[in-house]
Formats: C-alpha cells, structure tokens, sequence
C-alpha cells in the first residue's frame, strides 16, 4: 500500500479518509489551520504544511474546498500532490 497524506482536515478529508483507507496508507492529515497541528482527526494525527515539506518525497492528496491555493502552496514548496478528492 502507498503511503499519502491527506491535504485538508475538515469534513471533505474525512469523507476521503474513509473512502481511501482501502486503498492508501494514511500516514497523516495536513492542514494551514495552526489550531489543528498537533491533534488527532478519526486517529489520525493533523501535521503543519512545514513537516510534510521535510518528508522524503510525500505523496500528496488534496481533500480541501481550497484545492487551487494549496495546489498553489504545495508547488512553491516543491511538492507535487498526486490527485485532488
């Protein structure tokens, strides 16, 4: 199973974290919120946009209404999502 991380921690992330977990290695959820860094999400733990940037090579799924800003954010941290829910 491929190790993602899921970009958004609200209620869309949930829906996807649900309908991925078959499918995908959910090592952690991402989120520009500061209020969530730190917290767990249906167990999984919610980490800031600058611990993923420090990943070797993370595997990216967006679950965010904000998809092109974060698509945006992601680039100019050299990161490539690998699909959008």
């Amino acid at each position: 199973m491929q190790d993602v991380i899921l970009f958004g921690a609200s209620n869309r992330g949930i829906i996807a974290l649900n309908a991925l977990k078959p499918q995908y290695n959910i090592k952690c959820f991402c989120d520009n919120d500061k209020s969530k860094w730190g917290t767990y999400v249906n167990g999984v733990e919610v980490v800031s946009p600058d611990q993923i940037k420090n990943m070797n090579n993370p595997k990216v799924i967006i679950t965010s209404q904000y998809a092109d800003q974060i698509t945006d954010q992601l680039d100019t941290m050299g990161v490539n999502p690998i699909m959008t829910v």
